[in-house]
């Protein structure tokens, strides 16, 4: 059983050499279970994106780089993944991250959170879905702003004085509501034009090839009580998943 980062790592292998054709200067296009929106997305104000062509697979991340968020009330750190930059300051309560890289996911590894103005501090994470559609040349597309499974949050467990994120098992980035074929092969005409129809119509689900569902967002929530005055604070923490 293959972990999610060496799932995303053979993506990045083979978008690669499509990578390099596009690098003219292309870009991307908290809680209950099976929801048909992401309810955090789509309005945040984003903190930090990159984006563009991927960078030369031999430029590997290093295991030991972490990125922080600072925010007024507290700070929060994630191990192993870099952002475009390490350090980042949000006045916002939600901020979103994306890298160009694919295979380098907050999963899998740790997180920490510190704050001296905050007492019983505590993450959760969940995760949301995206039903795509391969293109003929190789590559995928998604459509965003449509249905979405959005898993139930999870709070992190401590691990060796860390927060721990777990790695998804096999499977749980398929997961997508019920959804009638006709509306979902519509829905591919509409969003993605009539070449992609024709090539679902006859397809028998979401996840029969050419169409794919695959992971959109993994997002995280901070909770604390001010000291002050006992009031909880919230931060969100959106990283969105670079699917080609």
């Amino acid at each position: 059983m293959c972990s999610m980062a060496a799932k995303f790592t053979f993506y990045a292998w083979l978008l690669t050499a499509l990578a390099a054709i596009a690098c003219n200067g292309t870009t991307k296009s908290p809680a209950g279970a099976d929801s048909t929106a992401a309810d955090t997305a789509s309005s945040k104000p984003v903190l930090s994106i990159v984006s563009g062509c991927l960078p030369p697979m031999e430029d590997e991340y290093h295991l030991d780089s972490v990125t922080t968020i600072h925010f007024p009330e507290l700070t929060v750190s994630f191990e192993g993944y870099i952002a475009n930059s390490p350090d980042l300051r949000s006045p916002e309560d939600t901020v979103m991250l994306t890298t160009t890289e694919l295979g380098i996911l907050p999963l899998g590894n740790y997180a920490s959170v510190q704050s001296d103005q905050l007492t019983d501090l505590q993450m959760a994470f969940r995760f949301t879905t995206v039903s795509c559609v391969y293109s003929g040349e190789g590559g995928l597309l998604c459509m965003y702003g449509w249905k979405s499974f959005v898993s139930r949050w999870e709070t992190l467990p401590e691990k060796d004085g860390r927060l721990y994120i777990r790695d998804l098992e096999e499977g749980e980035s398929q997961q997508f509501p019920a959804v009638d074929l006709s509306e979902w092969k519509e829905r591919v005409r509409k969003h993605l034009g009539e070449s992609f129809y024709e090539s679902v119509k006859n397809a028998g689900g979401v996840n029969e090839l050419p169409g794919l569902v695959d992971l959109d967002q993994i997002q995280f929530s901070v909770t604390g009580k001010r000291k002050t005055d006992g009031a909880t604070v919230t931060k969100v923490i959106i990283f969105s998943v670079p699917l080609g």
